[in-house]
Parts: C-alpha cells; structure tokens; sequence
C-alpha cells in the first residue's frame, strides 16, 4: 500500500502547478504578430498571465508560433517554468528571463539542441501532453500501419512512465487524441498495459521450479521412508533387534 501511494507522490506534486488544461484553449493569453515566414511571432502575454508561475506555448497547424521575442516575458513577475513547443525555431537566450528554471519541450532532445541555446536550465523532453502525443507519432505509431503491439519491452517502459506522469487534464487531452490509425491513444494505451504488465514469464518458471522440487523432495523422502522400513523388518526377521 505505501508503495503505492509512493507511486502518486510525482502526479501529486504535478498537480500543484497553476495550469488549467480543461479549458481546452490554447496559447490563450499569447499575443502574437504575424512574421516574413508567413508564421507567428510571440512578442508578450496579456495582463492575466503576469502572475504565473508556468506559461504554455502550443503547437496550432492554423497558426505556427516558429519566433519568441527577446521581451515576450518581461513582464512576467513568477515566471519559472515554460512549456516550449517543438514549432518554435527562433528564440535567444534573452527571451528565458533570470526567473525562469525549467523548460518542458515538446520535441526530442535534438530538436532542442538545434535551438543553441546556453542558458543553464533544466529541460523536460516529449513534454505534457503535447510533447507526449509527439512521441506517440514519432516513435509509436509514425504510420498508420504500424503495430503498436510490437514496439517491445523497453519503449513501453518508457511511454507508460511518460503516461503515468501526465497531468490529469494532460492525459485526458492524450486519451482522447485519434493516431493515424484512428485509434484513441487511451485506448491503445489500455491495450499495451494489458499486454505487457500482465505477463509474468519470470514467475511461472519460479513457480514450475517450485512445483518440481517439491515433488522431488516428497519422492526422496518416500524413498528413505521405505528403506528404513525394509531395514527395520530385514533386522527383525534375523532377529537382530527385538
């Protein structure tokens, strides 16, 4: 039971964060202006936003955000973690003010580093829901013809501690996203756990070890057993033993 709870304890401190994904909107409160890349540049948050302590910035296929203004935050008194999307191509060192510590990107590793940022900061990679459903299309299911039931032991692993870990409102907006297969992801989600925690090949060899080396050891027994007894009644015909 305690392990348990200690299981909860990351999705517990998760949900301390001040961010309301069950609105369903994105990039609300980013004002943005219109770039020469025929994409979007943030260039400041409105009024609401000053205060908090996170600030998302999304992914939109109608409205690109490639840009982040070096003074796009300067307002920003608490900021101190950003969720940064993987459509973001352009962005200085300028832009991540002395309050900021922790960024959650989207994309991979790489993608990040592409940015040639050098700002010490603490990166979260595939991150929230967004960086989880590109991981899924990524490295999951890419094409509509992949298996999900073949992607091994070691990446389900890896997308089911990334699952676990989701904000509720997070993993709502995941379960209900549709793959190029037209499969929920919760759904499939529920099928890989299935399939991969109920297995215990390790255990039923332990137990079919058990099995036989009970059964070995009643017949070594039964054995002494009978020696012994053929013994005593040899010795007591001869009269040996009274």
């Amino acid at each position: 039971m305690i392990k348990g709870f200690l299981f909860l304890l990351p999705l517990v401190f998760m949900g301390l964060i001040p961010y309301n994904r069950s609105k369903n909107i994105v990039n609300d409160g980013l004002l943005l202006s219109a770039n020469e890349r025929g994409n979007y540049t943030l260039v400041g948050v409105s009024e609401e936003l000053y205060d908090d302590y996170e600030i998302r910035v999304y992914h939109e296929d109608n409205k690109v955000i490639d840009e982040i203004s070096d003074t796009a935050f300067t307002s920003c008194t608490n900021l101190s973690s950003l969720m940064l999307t993987y459509s973001v191509a352009h962005i200085n060192d300028a832009a991540l003010i002395d309050s900021i510590e922790t960024i959650y990107y989207t994309g991979s590793k790489e993608m990040f580093d592409a940015l040639n940022l050098t700002k010490e900061l603490s990166v979260n990679y595939y991150a929230y829901d967004e960086g989880f459903i590109k991981y899924w299309n990524d490295e999951i299911r890419p094409e509509e013809k992949e298996s999900i039931c073949d992607i091994g032991k070691e990446r389900f692993n890896t997308i089911y501690q990334m699952y676990s870990n989701l904000l509720l409102a997070d993993k709502k907006v995941v379960d209900n996203y549709v793959d190029s297969a037209g499969a929920k992801i919760g759904d499939s989600m529920a099928t890989l756990i299935n399939m991969f925690k109920t297995t215990k090949p390790s255990n039923n060899t332990t137990n079919e070890w058990n099995q036989s080396g009970a059964i070995s050891l009643i017949i070594v027994i039964s054995v002494i057993g009978m020696t012994s007894i053929c013994i005593f009644f040899l010795l007591k015909t001869k009269q040996i033993i009274n």
